[in-house]
């Protein structure tokens, strides 16, 4: 549709789908879709390596909100977030608060800094791996990218995903 007017619903609906792949990364994490533990785990990685979003921090993380929910030292999703502004909230919402959270946390996390209250040492060696492969597998996206003199992966993969995230927020 690139070059006509359809472009932009499309444009909408593929940024839009791609977010609510975190449903499937929710599901997948609590290792209820698929009755083998590891069908989970993979599924679970290749969902979350499409949104930009670790798979195994978000997986202890959560397990902690829900053990501790709404607990504001022990809530692993809201321990040390701090309350919101208007501002603040809205960035969150539409997406850029959401994004520079999320790609700090992660290269945090591949630099070896895991040390949040709730991962184990062996957790932390988890994310801190987690955070290394995921970072290394987009660096090979984007070196393909450039190799092959190519937008698709923007087009089609990372400026839906990015622009559209207050499509998902506003369920959340």
């Amino acid at each position: 549709t690139w070059g006509t007017n359809w472009a932009i619903l499309s444009f909408i609906i593929q940024g839009t789908l791609i977010n609510y792949l975190y449903a499937g990364v929710h599901e997948l994490s609590h290792w209820t879709v698929f009755n083998n533990r590891r069908l989970n785990d993979i599924f679970g990685h290749f969902f979350s390596f499409s949104i930009l979003y670790a798979r195994e921090s978000d997986r202890i993380e959560h397990t902690y909100h829900h053990r501790y929910n709404n607990d504001l030292e022990k809530d692993a999703e809201i321990h040390g977030r701090g309350a919101y502004t208007l501002w603040s909230y809205c960035l969150y919402m539409i997406g850029p608060g959401y994004w520079i959270g999320m790609l700090k946390e992660m290269v945090r996390h591949a630099l070896g800094s895991a040390n949040e209250a709730h991962y184990s040492e062996k957790n932390q060696k988890l994310v801190v791996f987690e955070a290394r492969m995921y970072l290394l597998g987009y660096g090979l996206i984007a070196f393909g990218s450039w190799y092959y003199g190519t937008m698709i992966v923007v087009y089609y993969w990372l400026a839906p995903l990015l622009l559209l995230k207050g499509m998902h927020q506003v369920e959340n």
